[in-house]
């Protein structure tokens, strides 16, 4: 094996600080960059609908907004959650959910996910016909306070009913 020396590593180093000075060669680079982060942008995008089912005369879609006002309102038909949210995935035609929720207050989420991911998968097959349906994944994003009151302020009331040092 015939390894480099320091010297020869030092000089290459230095070749490719030399090249990097060059603002033509900086510019290239930036350019493969940006390139290169656009495309895989566009590779990753999501399409706006979502195949439902196949009928006789063709393929029925369903747009991505009406799978998350779906999902939105059958979520709010269960007492204990609140402030739900959506991201909708299509992976090789099939929909995969994921529905962050906020808590009752003192509400626990093992009795909960069960009856929600059922009742989801059940509206979106029977309302909107969505035939491939995957994982629905349930995230619980925290618990929602019972409304506060607003506190009233205890003010000690000295001997001749002034406030003291509140004047």
């Amino acid at each position: 094996m015939n390894w480099c020396g320091i010297d020869d590593l030092n000089h290459c180093m230095q070749g490719i600080g030399d090249a990097l000075k060059d603002g033509n060669v900086l510019l290239a680079l930036c350019g493969v960059v940006l390139i290169l982060l656009f495309l895989t942008l566009l590779r990753r995008r999501q399409p706006t609908k979502i195949l439902a089912y196949h009928s006789e005369n063709g393929r029925v879609m369903v747009s991505r907004s009406a799978i998350l006002e779906l999902v939105q309102s059958a979520c709010r038909q269960i007492e204990q959650v609140h402030r739900p949210t959506v991201r909708i995935r299509s992976r090789r035609g099939v929909c995969h959910l994921k529905v962050g929720i906020k808590l009752e207050s003192g509400g626990k989420l093992r009795d909960l996910d069960n009856a929600l991911q059922l009742h989801l998968r059940q509206s979106l097959t029977e309302t909107l016909g969505i035939e491939q349906l995957g994982n629905i994944d349930i995230t619980a994003t925290g618990f929602k306070n019972p409304a506060k009151e607003p506190k009233a302020a205890v003010l000690s009331d000295d001997a001749d009913g002034s406030l003291g040092d509140f004047r």
